[in-house]
């Protein structure tokens, strides 16, 4: 006889203790995920990477570091290393809820622990959610920009990423 796994509901994660030391919980598919806290270098990458997206994107709308989000309904709580949202979304989150759908950009900035798979499934889910791009932030500084209609591209550090889909000219992002 077999048994089928529970799935965790957004209701009962949110009733799950703060982890402490920095780190924080996710839910992944109905599953708990625990995310350690960054290290400094991964921590200045996402900022980096923020200041020039929001610099860049400050008429399209709001950006920043580690902002929560689910993707689907139930059963997914997600925390975009750095995200892309735009104003009139943002200006619409409910303040006892978290963004609904994925952002407009997720960026996600690889740690020694991910792995592409699991890069592949997150940028997977955020589609679903309606992201447009997946950013991948290799720890060489590669990024590979992955979009809504299929295509993938990497550049190395300091070679312009186009933003069209945007409306705006290309952003570089240094090593």
């Amino acid at each position: 006889m077999s048994t089928l796994a529970t799935l965790m509901t957004v209701e009962e994660y949110r009733r799950l203790p703060n982890p402490g030391n920095g780190a924080h919980y996710e839910l992944h598919h109905g599953e708990v995920v625990l995310v350690s806290a960054p290290k400094q270098r991964h921590v200045d990458k996402q900022v980096r990477i923020a200041q020039i997206l929001g610099e860049a994107l400050r008429s399209f709308g709001f950006c920043w570091t580690e902002v929560p989000f689910r993707p689907a309904p139930e059963h997914e709580v997600w925390v975009a290393d750095v995200a892309v949202v735009s104003w009139e979304r943002w200006r619409s989150i409910d303040p006892d809820d978290n963004l609904g759908g994925a952002p407009e950009i997720v960026v996600e900035v690889m740690s020694p622990s991910n792995t592409w798979t699991e890069m592949e499934d997150k940028a997977e889910t955020c589609f679903a959610g309606g992201a447009l791009q997946f950013w991948t932030v290799r720890t060489d500084g590669e990024i590979t920009v992955r979009s809504r209609d299929g295509v993938n591209r990497t550049f190395s550090p300091g070679v312009p990423i186009p933003m069209d889909a945007f409306g705006i000219g290309p952003v570089t992002v240094p090593a």
